[in-house]
């Protein structure tokens, strides 16, 4: 029998950097939420200070359109 090596995907950065957009929206922004999404916060589980990164500083309007174009998907 052949010894199959399996190669460990790793997920897509853009799927990680919606899906903590869509927790930092949750985490940071006044409700109503366009979606209240932190699933993929909890998969990733980030390190401290996640929220600093630079593509996490946007504004919430931005932020909200983000969250909103990525939720038209579901």
């Amino acid at each position: 029998m052949e010894n199959i090596k399996r190669k460990t995907k790793q997920p897509d950065n853009t799927a990680l950097r919606t899906a903590l957009w869509r927790a930092l929206h949750v985490q940071a922004d006044d409700k109503p939420y366009i979606i209240e999404d932190e699933i993929g916060f909890h998969l990733i589980k980030p390190e401290k200070g996640w929220q600093e990164q630079p593509d996490m500083k946007y504004t919430k309007r931005l932020r909200a359109s983000i969250v909103a174009r990525g939720s038209t998907f579901q």
